[in-house]
């Protein structure tokens, strides 16, 4: 009489019994199949190597739960609404080589220095474009050629049946083999083993990227130097054995909402898997993107303004308003997903709790931990979504709020400025316009009245003034003379901006426009502009209390444009006293920033400005002209370390700037020496 065979269900574990004869059986209690092979027929598949199972049933359970809640935005009831459909553990075949390889290589090996080297570029100044020789550095590789051998082992598997997805035969090759061992019926008794149906003569084909991958990982581990280029190799390889085998595959089925998902895991440790796209909460999504609203509506603010405003900004209060924006969506993002993943873990675990009814190894400790785990958590206050109707407009208005602060708030400052002052009766009077008489002077205790000071400058101008004439120029009207009738009669306090004037902006205020101050109880004027159409446009001279000139500048429609000459004392059109030359455009400093001696030498020179900060190479020099020192700017900060260098050691390569700077104040001169020669003392 026949023997019945005893195993174990490879689903659930229960204990099965084989009828004589019988090779494959429905589990009575979860309906797994199960099938057992005996000698004569593992003997037919030419079965001689396994990989043995190391996890069970209750680990594979545990591992399809996990990946149901391992993705940050899998919803929240995947465990509650969904179930597991399949979960199996069975053996799959395989071809496994195992031998050792030889690669020949040759390659080419690099490494990094720094070279100067000089180049050449267009630099434009006050309208003259000059060949500008240049100093820069380029990072060279010098490369060598190499070579050598590498030697190393293979054991790899390849899927050797047709009946699981690419996927799925992937985990087979990406195995651990350390407990690869010689077939034993015991090793695969209860699991259900699936045919092989490949020859030894394609596995050899299937294994040829494994082993090439093998291959290119010893290869370059020899890899040497900064880069490396002109990788080649020729292998030959050495077969100990090509035998075919069993290696184990977990494979799990969950549902949700109608549809079915594939796990697929290696079934030694669990360690590797393949799973199909695995369903996810747009809503959860669409709260996490929401969260960012506010920075990218503010981010979208502040580039549309920086590309259509032609005002400066305070960056201060956008960078503010920009941190902070993303720093709630950051923090809100991070605390929708921890309460989600907190809520997917209590479900979890309140299964668990479930299923440890019965089990008789569970104490009551870890039963009374579990309970704890089971408690669903407290949502915080950025992870309320329900509450974004109202929460997301708010840190738009806080948020953007700040941006637009930094947007318009500096374009509006002096318009409040000005309107708080003309409410109080701090502007002084536009021409044509005089105070009431009992209306009291607030700027000064120095002064009576408007109407008195307006008086005295006239005088003052009367006397000094007479006989002057005012010759034409290019950026002025002509004017019989420079009388303070003429200016347009506006002043302002020396602490108060060129905008203060009251009469900028209105097209109606032409000519010259002046501001007046005070040095030891004496009046003097401190500027004097060329006003066009309500804004400076043309010559403006800032002036000393003993009306030295210690700066010329020029004007386009209210914004600093061109060259401006700095004195030390007071400005004279040659290079000994003169201190400074920059050059704005559109009221920013742009291009070139010359300092000199006192002798008129050049003494510093800064390559470029962008955007009012120096952006490049400060050279300072010795008065020979050679290079006393380099530093580098970066956007108005120090980069790097300074240089340092002997008398003539170095040429600065500055000596062409020479004419161009004497061209440059001979230009300036011819427009600003009309207006200087009607100053009170007629020298410049």
């Amino acid at each position: 009489m026949a023997e019945i065979s005893r195993f174990t269900c490879s689903g659930c574990g229960a204990a099965i019994e084989f009828p004589p004869g019988q090779k494959k059986m429905d589990c009575p209690y979860c309906g797994v199949v199960n099938s057992i092979f005996d000698d004569k027929e593992i003997k037919e598949a030419k079965i001689e190597l396994v990989v043995p199972v190391g996890v069970d049933q209750k680990d594979l359970l545990d591992f399809i739960r996990k990946t149901m809640i391992a993705d940050d935005l899998a919803p929240d009831d995947v465990l509650d609404l969904g179930g597991v459909v399949k979960q199996a553990i069975a053996f799959y075949p395989c071809f496994f080589l195992k031998g050792s390889f030889s690669a020949n290589w040759t390659a080419s090996f690099g490494y990094d220095r720094q070279e100067s080297y000089t180049d050449y570029e267009d630099r434009t100044i006050n309208g003259r474009t000059t060949r500008v020789r240049v100093t820069r550095e380029r990072t060279v590789t010098d490369w060598s050629p190499h070579s050598g051998v590498a030697k190393g082992e293979y054991l790899v598997a390849v899927y050797a049946g047709d009946e699981i997805p690419i996927e799925a035969a992937q985990l087979l090759s990406a195995l651990d083999l350390k407990s690869l061992t010689d077939y034993r019926d015991p090793y695969v008794a209860g699991y259900d083993i699936r045919p092989l149906t490949m020859e030894s003569k394609a596995a050899k084909t299937a294994a040829d990227p494994l082993i090439e991958r093998i291959v290119e990982s010893t290869v370059y581990g020899f890899a040497q130097g900064d880069r490396q280029r002109d990788w080649s190799w020729t292998k030959t390889l050495k077969f100990e054995f090509i035998k075919p085998g069993l290696a184990p595959l977990a494979h799990g089925v969950f549902s949700y909402q109608g549809k079915e998902y594939n796990i697929w895991a290696d079934g030694v440790r669990l360690g590797l898997k393949r799973t199909d796209a695995l369903p996810r909460d747009a809503g959860k999504s669409r709260a996490i993107y929401l969260g960012y609203g506010p920075f990218f509506l503010g981010l979208g603010l502040a580039v549309l303004a920086a590309f259509l405003s032609t005002s400066k900004f305070w960056i201060g209060p956008i960078v503010i308003g920009l941190f902070l924006a993303f720093l709630f969506g950051f923090l809100r993002s991070k605390a929708i997903v921890r309460y989600s993943k907190k809520k997917k873990l209590a479900s979890f675990a309140r299964i668990k709790l479930e299923e440890s009814g019965s089990e008789a190894e569970l104490s009551e400790a870890q039963r009374e931990e579990l309970y704890q785990a089971t408690k669903d958590p407290v949502k915080s206050f950025l992870a309320k979504t329900e509450r974004d109707f109202l929460v997301i407009p708010l840190a738009i208005l806080i948020f953007g709020g700040l941006v637009c602060l930094g947007v318009f708030g500096a374009a509006y400052k002096n318009v409040f400025y000005s309107s708080m002052r003309s409410a109080t009766g701090e502007v002084i009077s536009t021409f044509g316009h005089k105070p009431e008489p009992n209306a009291p002077d607030r700027r000064s205790d120095r002064n009576a009245t408007a109407q008195e000071d307006s008086n005295q400058a006239a005088s003052w101008a009367k006397d000094d003034y007479k006989d002057s004439s005012y010759s034409k120029s290019p950026a002025s009207k002509p004017q019989k003379s420079l009388d303070y009738k003429n200016l347009a009669n506006l002043f302002c306090s020396s602490y108060q901006p060129l905008y203060c004037l009251e009469g900028r902006g209105k097209p109606e205020v032409n000519g010259l426009v002046g501001e007046e101050d005070f040095y030891r109880e004496k009046k003097y004027l401190k500027n004097l502009y060329e006003f066009r159409n309500g804004s400076p446009s043309g010559v403006a001279l800032k002036l000393g209390p003993n009306g030295e000139v210690k700066q010329i500048s020029n004007y386009q429609n209210g914004l600093l444009q061109g060259p401006s000459l700095i004195s030390r004392q007071g400005l004279g059109f040659s290079r000994v006293g003169l201190a400074t030359i920059v050059f704005y455009e559109q009221g920013r400093r742009e291009g070139y920033g010359f300092t000199f001696d006192e002798e008129g030498r050049l003494a510093l020179v800064i390559d470029r400005y962008v955007d009012d900060q120096p952006d490049g190479v400060a050279c300072k020099l010795y008065p020979d002209g050679s290079v006393k020192s380099l530093q580098r700017y970066v956007n108005g900060q120090k980069t790097g370390s300074i240089e340092n260098f002997s008398p003539g050691e170095r040429d600065s390569g500055y000596a062409w700037m020479e004419n161009s700077l004497n061209d440059i104040i001979e230009e300036v001169a011819k427009v600003a020496t009309p207006l200087i020669n009607q100053l009170p003392d007629k020298t410049p």
